[in-house]
């Protein structure tokens, strides 16, 4: 396979204790409560991911970044759908309306956590 010049590969681990420490910053640094905060693996992960995203793509600070995932909605629908239910309950969420500057700087990771703790819920 040919890859282009400009391409960049990596192999990004999180293991337990960095997620831990990524969590543990999050609860020191936000000035949020920590019930107001969704501090799961997924949202730190990703939180992680898209601040070092947006920092790495540099640029211009006013530009628009935006973040998607998708998110399981079988135990939202009602009725109710099994456990074992295999279909598609999949929705796109889409974090949207936020400039770079928000993701840059040392608040730049709190912020994201917060903007995907909010998403979550």
């Amino acid at each position: 396979v040919k890859l282009s010049l400009d391409l960049v590969r990596v192999t990004l681990e999180l293991t337990l204790k960095n997620i831990e420490k990524l969590r543990e910053r999050a609860k020191s640094e936000s000035t949020r409560s920590q019930l107001e905060l969704q501090l799961s693996t997924f949202v730190l992960a990703n939180a992680y991911l898209w601040t070092c995203l947006v920092k790495t793509r540099g640029g211009d600070v006013d530009r628009p970044v935006r973040f998607m995932y998708a998110a399981d909605f079988r135990n939202r629908l009602d009725p109710p759908v099994p456990e074992n239910y295999f279909g598609n309950c999949v929705f796109m969420i889409g974090c949207f309306g936020h400039k770079a500057n928000v993701f840059l700087g040392k608040d730049g990771f709190v912020n994201t956590v917060e903007i995907l703790s909010d998403s979550v819920k």
